[in-house]
């Protein structure tokens, strides 16, 4: 195999600078389709059969609110500090910032586990409330058994090593195993190339966010215009698997020319918004590709 591989790139060793990370969160829908009811609207209204379906709620909405708001907040913090790999729905995420990463998931699972235990304790007067509201389409059936309900709130963080091609060894050919070496080293490039790009592409939509909205002199925006694109580029050069000094360069320059405006200051001064937003323009420019 070659001195450098997939898994080696300008001297980095990636099966030391990252690993790969799953997320699966799960939990009741408390939603129900109602077959009874869709059919007595689509009769009521003479409607075709594709025109709807009516799906009922199980249980009282703010009682589901809460344990959803954590599945929510937990996953856009998991797709904003990881970057999409190429196997098994798992994304990639450097060791130097795993210990932040994984102290942030275990902050949002024990917020998941309690909110589930609340729900579960509140079950049976859910259960009677929503006889109440439902009327007529209230069906015990609907309502799963206390341990059955259980069992569908689920939150799991799982970490693996990044696969290397130098470690796959089996009793076959040597030809054979060099051409699954050769694949696997492939699989690795493409994956690494495709979060790479993943970058580019965050900073692109943030910058051209901001530049739109800029360039609209009477378009309204809310401070976390700024702040949200301050915090993208401290996330970024964590995830900078390769060390590339092009990704440095960008976020550097973003960094340097667009987030130290303060947004009150532009809503108030047209001149100062006109600035920002050319700045926006010209990084939006050596973005272009990013897309």
């Amino acid at each position: 195999m070659n001195a450098q591989t997939s898994t080696n790139i300008s001297g980095v060793d990636l099966t030391e600078r990252a690993m790969l990370v799953s997320l699966s969160i799960s939990a009741w829908t408390a939603r129900k389709h109602d077959r009874n009811a869709t059919e007595s609207v689509i009769s009521r209204f003479d409607c075709s059969e594709t025109a709807g379906r009516f799906n009922k709620l199980l249980v009282n909405l703010g009682s589901v609110q809460t344990y959803q708001r954590i599945m929510g907040a937990a996953r856009t913090f998991h797709y904003a500090n990881t970057l999409p790999w190429i196997h098994d729905g798992a994304d990639i995420i450097s060791v130097d910032h795993f210990q932040a990463y994984s102290e942030k998931m275990r902050e949002f699972q024990s917020q998941f586990n309690a909110a589930a235990a609340d729900f579960l304790e509140q079950y049976p007067q859910l259960i009677a409330q929503a006889e109440r509201d439902l009327g007529g389409l209230f069906d015990a059936r609907d309502y799963p058994s206390p341990r059955e309900l259980a069992s569908k709130f689920s939150f799991s963080v799982r970490f693996s090593q990044l696969p290397a091609s130098r470690d796959f060894r089996v009793a076959i050919g040597t030809d054979e195993v060099n051409r699954i070496r050769k694949q696997l080293d492939e699989d690795i490039k493409t994956g690494l190339d495709s979060a790479m790009s993943e970058i580019r592409a965050r900073l692109g939509r943030a910058v051209k966010h901001m530049s739109e909205k800029l360039t609209d002199a009477k378009g309204i925006f809310r401070d976390s215009l700024i702040s949200n694109l301050s915090e993208l580029c401290n996330i970024l050069p964590k995830l900078n698997l390769t060390d590339s000094p092009e990704i440095t360069a960008l976020v550097d320059e973003v960094k340097r020319n667009l987030c130290g405006f303060q947004p009150d200051e532009l809503r108030e001064d047209p001149a100062l918004r006109k600035t920002a937003a050319r700045a926006a323009a010209d990084i939006l420019k050596k973005l272009d590709g990013a897309f």
